[in-house]
């Protein structure tokens, strides 16, 4: 279940979130593995990839304007998840473990979660993707 309330999430972001947490509906013939048994194989490289990508979600709907509560929920939840990778990874049952690199990145992406600077969270181009503005955090 998502950790804020979605009216305040602006179309991209909904979309973003539906695709975490709907299951894959009237699909025919074997599934798509999903994150959890990847990373049980040892791609930690993607886990890196997530957590980057929840650290940005996060940075940027606190650029939105949405309340600090809100915003709150979604960095511990964003870290929890995070966290449970990283232990994860150190697990020894695991075929391939954690690597330095991908350690490292989701280490960061908690450092930033955490204790968020000003330039971070400012949002530019609210218009779009097109024309001359830009539409990414300051972070990315």
């Amino acid at each position: 279940i998502c950790p804020f309330s979605w009216p305040l999430l602006p179309p991209l972001l909904l979309v973003q979130a539906a695709v975490f947490e709907m299951p894959l509906l009237g699909v025919s013939g074997p599934l798509p593995p999903n994150l959890r048994s990847l990373l049980l194989v040892g791609d930690f490289f993607l886990g890196g990839v997530v957590a980057a990508s929840l650290a940005k979600l996060v940075l940027r709907l606190a650029g939105l304007g949405v309340p600090r509560a809100a915003v709150h929920r979604a960095s511990a939840t964003a870290m929890l998840a995070i966290v449970a990778m990283l232990r994860l990874g150190e697990s020894a049952e695991l075929p391939t473990p954690l690597d330095d690199d991908s350690r490292d990145r989701m280490g960061s992406c908690i450092k930033v979660l955490a204790e968020p600077e000003p330039e971070m969270v400012k949002v530019r181009g609210r218009r779009g993707c097109g024309g001359r503005s830009t539409c990414h955090a300051a972070a990315s």
